[in-house]
């Protein structure tokens, strides 16, 4: 009977086990040896393998039980089996509650944006956008050339003109809006007074002359008949020179003059304050100067160079009522004006 726990015959189990050169030579000696143990199944022995140690195996039942060679010494061992790798893992962060900060603060950056644009950058227009520079210079005051005074003066609006016309004493004849038209500029007008001879109402056309400072008007009245009325450019528009027409004083006799000649002289002196007073009104929106103004001393001094003397007296022209002086008169607050001379014998000079 084999033993349970080695798996040896009962004799071979109570034996010492031989020394391992023993076990080598033995097995070296027999090519094969064969070992039949009672009521066991069969068992061999196989050679070794190249002088490598001799195991024996019992079978169990009938099976065969081979010894086998322990292999190569010199070979190495299988490789281990990979072993499982411990991670750690922890939960995910909690910040679902986050994401909405995060979405608020963009919409209020780009609400600041926005903002900001449209205060402070963008455009509001309230620039206005630069004006073409005009084909002529239209600007300023245009007197007659003909020698009957008056003329227009023109002024800027927007990209129109102004344009108010005066008659041969500066009277105001009316104001229009004139649109350019390439040089020209052309507007329509009505007037209780004529204009050149014509009468109202007026389609009128400034036409530029052959240089900065010629220019033409061109005028149709009312029955159809046209004009030209030559103009120049000047510092101030000037009336028709006055012809002398004294008149009496209501409070006088007049009686034969001692001096027409200085009496003349007293004339041509009104004549000149007289263009004085309505340059003065030309470059003051046609308003006519206050009695202080008009004196040695005064605003129309600068128009009116040298000032006139009184031939009677030898002295500058002064306010008064003596022969050589003169009075003047402010009419409607300022629309109008008086200028009267005093001559011989109680006679006046008065214009307009």
């Amino acid at each position: 009977m084999d033993d349970d726990t080695t798996g040896r015959l009962p004799d071979e189990a109570s034996q010492q086990p031989p020394e391992s050169g023993e076990t080598a030579s033995g097995v070296a000696d027999a090519a094969e040896t064969a070992v039949t143990s009672p009521g066991a199944g069969e068992t061999s022995v196989a050679p070794p393998h190249d002088d490598a140690a001799t195991r024996v195996m019992s079978g169990e039942a009938v099976a065969a039980t081979q010894v086998m060679s322990a292999g190569d010494a010199g070979s190495s061992p299988p490789p281990l089996r990979p072993q499982p790798t411990l991670m750690m893992s922890r939960p995910p962060n909690q910040s679902s509650g986050t994401w909405w900060i995060v979405l608020v603060v963009v919409l209020l950056a780009l609400v600041a944006v926005a903002a900001a644009w449209y205060f402070l950058i963008r455009d509001k227009g309230e620039q206005p956008a630069p004006q073409p520079s005009p084909a002529f210079d239209w600007e300023g005051a245009w007197g007659r050339t003909d020698g009957t005074g008056g003329g227009v003066v023109v002024e800027p609006s927007g990209k129109d003109y102004k344009v108010t016309v005066y008659g041969s004493t500066l009277q105001v004849l009316g104001s229009a809006t004139a649109t350019p038209k390439g040089k020209d500029l052309a507007f329509s007008l009505e007037s209780a007074e004529s204009v050149g001879g014509l009468p109202s109402p007026f389609q009128i056309i400034l036409q530029a002359g052959p240089g900065e400072d010629l220019a033409d008007m061109k005028v149709t009245g009312g029955n159809q008949t046209t004009v030209i009325v030559p103009l120049k450019r000047v510092a101030a528009l000037v009336p028709i020179a006055p012809s002398a027409s004294p008149t009496s004083s209501p409070s006088s006799s007049p009686s034969a003059s001692p001096s027409a000649g200085t009496d003349q002289q007293v004339i041509d002196a009104i004549d000149k304050l007289q263009t004085g007073v309505i340059t003065w009104a030309t470059n003051n929106n046609n308003l006519y100067p206050t009695p202080t103004d008009v004196s040695q001393a005064g605003g129309i001094a600068a128009y009116v160079d040298p000032w006139p003397t009184n031939p009677y007296t030898s002295q500058p022209m002064k306010p008064g009522t003596q022969p050589g002086d003169y009075t003047y008169e402010q009419l409607n607050g300022g629309a109008g004006y008086k200028l009267t001379g005093y001559i011989s014998n109680g006679l006046t000079y008065t214009v307009p």
